[in-house]
């Protein structure tokens, strides 16, 4: 769709955006800056073949605070149940977007 549209729309359509959520945060938040309180992590899983045809996708929540490392950890579990949920034989190669 955004390929059919000129950059002038697209960029109007994003001030528009922009100006919607930044309004959002200003009534709610009214200048409160507290420090984050992160209690749960997400992941995110895809699995492609090698032409990057997407095969399956999965992703969660842990309801846990931990480091990078240790969600990365959980991920790199789901990726091997996923792959093997798939009966995926041979070379496997897993990344981190890290």
């Amino acid at each position: 769709m955004m390929r059919i549209l000129d950059k002038k729309v697209i960029a109007d359509l994003m001030t528009t955006l922009w100006n919607s959520w930044n309004n959002r945060n200003n009534f709610i938040f009214r200048g409160n800056e507290d420090e984050a309180q992160i209690d749960r992590v997400g992941y995110g899983v895809i699995a492609r073949d090698d032409e990057g045809f997407m095969l399956g996708s999965g992703g969660g929540f842990i309801k846990k605070t931990m480091s990078v490392e240790e969600a990365e950890c959980h991920a790199f579990e789901a990726n091997i149940k996923m792959a093997c949920q798939l009966n995926i034989n041979g070379d496997v190669l897993f990344e981190s977007g890290k």
